[in-house]
Order: structure tokens, then sequence, then C-alpha cells
């Protein structure tokens, strides 16, 4: 499965982080996903009202994929290998909202 994530880009007077990006999971008409970042690994869990849950290690490439859509709007992807997901992923497309 293709888990399709849209991704805010990001405002001009915003600090380039990923703790800044807003995302939401392309499916769902509920809103903005909700961030958890853990304080002592820096993973952050992405979840969404559907049930949908996504964990960024602060290792992987995800994070940073995800940032470089929020700056620059251009289409991404991230492989499964680099997000734990709740349900069978082949891989992460990001798009721009």
């Amino acid at each position: 499965m293709v888990l399709k994530i849209r991704v805010e880009p990001l405002k001009d007077n915003v600090d380039i982080s990923f703790g800044a990006v807003v995302l939401y999971h392309d499916t769902c008409v509920d809103g903005p996903m909700v961030k958890h970042r853990n304080v002592l690994s820096a993973d952050f869990t992405l979840k969404c009202s559907c049930g949908l849950e996504l964990e960024l290690p602060a290792d992987g490439q995800a994070q940073q994929a995800i940032v470089r859509v929020a700056i620059g709007g251009e289409p991404g992807t991230v492989e499964a290998s680099q997000v734990r997901c709740n349900c069978d992923v082949d891989y992460v497309a990001l798009s721009a909202v």
C-alpha cells in the first residue's frame, strides 16, 4: 500500500524544523495529523483521526524528506524501512498541499 501524506508549505516567519510542519493524511478530511515528539529519542509519532499511526525515527531520513517538501513544494517519497506504521506500507508518498 502507498501511504499518501500531504505537507503544508512552511510560512516565511517560521523556523525550518520538522516540528513546524503541518501534515495531512491524504484520505482523511478531519484536519491535520497530530504530532507527538518523544523527548528522549526525538522520534516523532504522527496520528490521524482514522487510526493511522506513523513513527518517524530521529535518525532516519523521513523527517528530512518531509521538511524538504515543506520548503520546496516538490513531491517526495520515503521508503517503508525509514518509518514504522500500524498498517502495511510499501512507501510513503509526500506531496505539497
